[in-house]
């Protein structure tokens, strides 16, 4: 049976950071180390779940990076309560990348409505994006000529597919054999790991999205119930 929780995670860095050169994708078109990795986090859920992996991350001294959607229907990323989250995230060493769902937008307007959610992420957290990933990708954008969007390197790209193997955990599930990545069996690796599959771990798989929205949820309303006042007697 494959493992999602936090203490198999730890497992699997570990056996990464023995087997790999852990990378980003700045140098993602000019590395030339045989065995190196991308860990790519797409953020569709939850911030504060991102935050939990994020820190088991840094105690490996794993550099990761993450796609954030600012326009998910699950989480504001521009709340005050996330964008602490967006800023621990990266005093812990990671990347932040942006995540755009192209789903409802014309082909004519996809750079440009890009630009602009490149422009809104990099002047909330006063730091320049490193790629950029798609929710639902067009197939158009799968194996992509184009390595750069907006000048960010995208990871779909044909010369990234054709380079690092793709491994990612959709609805846990790995696409690969996850004990050849144990085993350091791979070559280049980019590496797709959703929080929320692997911090609630104590429900079953199916209902993980649903734990992480109630939790989002539960931490907001705490937090404005706190600014209100109602549980100080104000």
């Amino acid at each position: 049976m494959e493992l999602f929780d936090l203490e198999f995670y730890k497992v699997l860095l570990k056996n990464i950071q023995n087997n790999y050169t852990i990378t980003d994708y700045g140098d993602v078109y000019c590395n030339n180390n045989k065995k190196s990795l991308l860990i790519r986090h797409d953020i569709d859920v939850s911030l504060y779940d991102a935050l939990e992996l994020a820190k088991i991350e840094a105690e490996f001294n794993i550099k990761s990076t993450y796609f954030i959607w600012i326009k998910s229907p699950f989480y504001n990323a521009l709340s005050i309560e996330n964008q602490k989250n967006l800023f621990k995230i990266i005093e812990l060493g990671h990347d932040i990348a942006l995540h755009f769902d192209p789903t409802e937008i014309h082909e004519k307007d996809f750079e440009k409505a890009v630009s602009f959610e490149i422009k809104i992420l990099e002047n909330t957290i006063q730091k320049k994006l490193t790629a950029i990933s798609f929710h639902q990708p067009y197939a158009s954008l799968i194996r992509s000529e184009n390595k750069y969007i907006a000048n960010l390197p995208q990871v779909y790209s044909k010369e990234i597919f054709d380079t690092y193997e793709y491994i990612a955990d959709s609805n846990c599930k790995w696409s690969k054999p996850i004990k050849k990545l144990l085993d350091g069996e791979f070559d280049k690796v980019q590496l797709l790991v959703h929080p929320e599959w692997w911090v609630n771990a104590e429900v079953e798989n199916r209902y993980r999205v649903l734990k992480s929205i109630s939790k989002n949820r539960m931490r907001d309303e705490m937090y404005h119930l706190s600014l209100s006042g109602l549980f100080n007697g104000k």
